[in-house]
């Protein structure tokens, strides 16, 4: 079950360090985890931009959950890393491959869903996955998705971060809905 917050004039930034950064007074956010995110807002990702040949070289593969605040007309901002699964690579590749990460939801175009008319903030967090896969063709064989989305499928299951509510919650002191 999604849980679900309304954090007012505060917005947890930097979850893992329990830091919290002051909003406008009159904003309100809805916060709620991944799986609650399309009940308000729906994405389209763009095309990634590759990493450097150098990162590359090292087939990377992995995942990062990445906190992002949505405005009401559809903008994201806030974005930060709240958790990061990788190969073993170098620790600046793995941050190069999280910024790459970061900047690509940077560039996502989010759209209200039907539940969401009056364009609701919201704060959440999405999980994006990274795959190198060896390939012939720029167009891979149904067989071939299909074993990558399952791959991905587990990448992001690494990234997963199932008490992000209740961490806002904690960084704000905000109390949860319900009394927890």
């Amino acid at each position: 079950m999604a849980r679900a917050l309304v954090v007012a004039a505060l917005m947890a930034g930097a979850l893992i360090a329990q830091a919290a950064s002051p909003l406008r007074a009159a904003e309100s956010y809805h916060v709620v985890d991944v799986d609650g995110l399309g009940h308000y807002w729906h994405y389209t990702l763009p095309p990634g931009k590759l990493p450097s040949p150098n990162v590359l070289k090292q087939n990377p593969r992995g995942c990062a959950a990445i906190s992002v605040r949505i405005e009401p007309d559809g903008t994201p901002h806030q974005m930060r890393v709240l958790k990061s699964e990788w190969t073993p690579m170098l620790p600046v590749d793995k941050k190069l491959m999280n910024a790459n990460l970061i900047d690509q939801l940077g560039r996502a175009r989010f759209t209200p869903s039907p539940q969401n008319p009056q364009r609701l903030p919201v704060y959440s967090y999405v999980v994006m996955s990274f795959i190198t896969w060896p390939a012939d063709t720029m167009h891979p064989t149904a067989s071939t998705q299909k074993r990558v989305d399952a791959v991905s499928k587990k990448l992001a299951a690494l990234c997963h971060v199932p008490d992000f509510v209740e961490r806002v919650a904690r960084a704000t002191q905000t109390p949860l809905p319900g009394g927890d």
